[in-house]
């Protein structure tokens, strides 16, 4: 396996080199110091960048080494090729999050002792970065080479350990084999919603396809996160405390603000054209440029505001429905276009998820020769169908219900997400998406719950379509 690794890294790298030089040139920069790169003007060791490369070279190889020892370990150790597989995604996906964490973050320090910073070997040579290890400042890039020479001789000793106890996969297949057997002994007295559920789940590998499916909606999720300015979030803080349903106190802000900035304007259109004339002096003209920029920021700040209350008024005129001041952030992640695509992606493989577990399950009925078996039961196919459909409908939307509250949890703990009583309308993004009045007085809140049933609807209709397909298949087989 290294020595494949070995070829394929040299035949790699080679090739991306050739193909650099040929199209943008440059080969006589290689015997140059690679501080003679802006990027790398902060690398500590005196090389040229020949020399560099072929660190980074041994860097990758090394880096690819470990992790594919690594997995191979867990392969030795775990039992079953999917279990290992979904614990690798277990591992990469929390190293993935470890790595979006904060700078002023308690486990900031993850960011550094990371497996996905291998394979970032220019931040890890170009940064020079000292750890503060019980008040003795160390460095960052000698911590992170102990470290990973530390998880080498472990994942080592752990292979060794296996190979010399003689542990085969085979031998630890013994355990799951007897789990499964007083599992069957269990599910025996049970209902057939709970043989069908566990079939879906462990047999049909549903578990996997589920946790992996909801694993990347969070992620997908997690990585769309809107971030916003100190001041977008200060006057997310104005709305809070003082808008909503009467925001007198922000209207009157707002007109102050209105009014300086007109006055200051008019003075200072008033002191630009008696300089052209020569009737004021560089002080005067000075303290008036001065008074007018000061105005015109104040008014900037409330600008947002100063439209968001004419927008109300003006709804509260041709509809006569009286909104409320809020701020659109967080709910345009949700509701607004600047969320679509991460909805749709999140739809589009949950949905893939829902088909791919359901279909499953009857062409694993049908490869194992149980199908003919209910087949040729008193109540037949269409009544185990059926209660497969219902089984796997109610199932399928309960877990969609924890998803999207979840979700919903998740976004209320970034963004707050306020006033959900105020009308749909309040957001001001809404406008190009309602059809008519219909919807524009309903609540917030009732609103989220009206994608809730949407999304239980799409759940149960690609579950019905998932049955009506393996059904079609199965009929033609029989």
């Amino acid at each position: 396996m290294e020595l494949l690794l070995l070829i394929y890294l040299i035949l790699s790298s080679s090739v991306n080199l050739a193909l650099s030089i040929w199209m943008y040139g440059g080969s006589n920069a290689l015997a140059e110091p690679i501080q003679s790169i802006q990027a790398f003007k902060g690398y500590p060791y005196v090389q040229n960048c020949a020399e560099y490369l072929c660190i980074v070279f041994c860097g990758e190889f090394l880096a690819l080494s470990l992790c594919g020892i690594a997995g191979w370990c867990l392969y030795e150790l775990i039992p079953g090729m999917n279990l290992t597989t979904f614990v690798l995604f277990l591992v990469f996906g929390g190293e993935w999050l470890l790595s979006r964490v904060p700078l002023h973050s308690r486990i900031s320090i993850f960011r550094d002792f990371n497996v996905l910073r291998l394979f970032d070997l220019n931040t890890i040579l170009g940064t020079y970065k000292n750890l503060d290890v019980f008040g003795i400042p160390v460095s960052g890039r000698m911590c992170f080479l102990i470290v990973l020479a530390t998880v080498l001789a472990v994942v080592l000793l752990i292979l060794g350990w296996s190979y010399h106890i003689g542990r085969r996969r085979q031998e630890r297949l013994v355990l799951p084999q007897l789990l499964s057997t007083q599992i069957q002994k269990i599910l025996a007295s049970e209902s057939i919603v709970f043989k069908e559920l566990s079939k879906m789940l462990f047999s049909c590998k549903g578990l996997i396809i589920i946790t992996v499916s909801a694993g990347i909606m969070a992620v997908i999720t997690i990585s769309g996160r809107a971030d916003y300015s100190e001041s977008q979030k200060s006057m997310d803080a104005i709305y809070l405390q003082q808008g909503g349903e009467n925001f007198d106190e922000i209207r009157v802000l707002v007109e102050e603000r209105l009014n300086d900035y007109a006055s200051a304007l008019e003075r200072f259109d008033e002191a630009k054209r008696k300089n052209q004339e020569g009737r004021i002096d560089a002080t005067e003209y000075f303290n008036e440029v001065t008074t007018y920029h000061y105005y015109q920021d104040a008014y900037a700040a409330v600008k947002e505001m100063d439209e968001k209350i004419q927008r109300i008024d003006q709804v509260k005129q041709d509809k006569n429905l009286s909104l409320y001041l809020m701020s659109d952030r967080g709910y345009e992640m949700i509701l607004g276009p600047k969320g679509r695509s991460n909805r749709i992606l999140t739809g589009i493989i949950w949905l893939i998820a829902v088909l791919l577990t359901t279909i499953r399950v009857l062409s694993f009925e049908d490869k194992t020769g149980m199908i003919r078996l209910i087949t040729s039961s008193a109540k037949g196919i269409g009544w185990n169908i059926r209660m497969k459909m219902a089984t796997f409908t109610l199932f399928w939307c309960m877990c969609f219900c924890f998803l999207y509250c979840c979700r919903l949890i998740w976004y209320r703990f970034v963004y707050g997400l306020p006033y959900l009583n105020a009308p749909l309308q309040s957001l001001a993004f809404t406008d190009k998406m309602l059809a008519g009045d219909a919807l524009a007085g309903v609540p917030v809140w009732c609103y989220l719950v009206m994608m809730l049933i949407m999304g239980l609807l799409l759940t149960e209709l690609v579950c019905f379509i998932g049955f009506v397909i393996s059904a079609k298949l199965i009929q033609k087989r029989i």
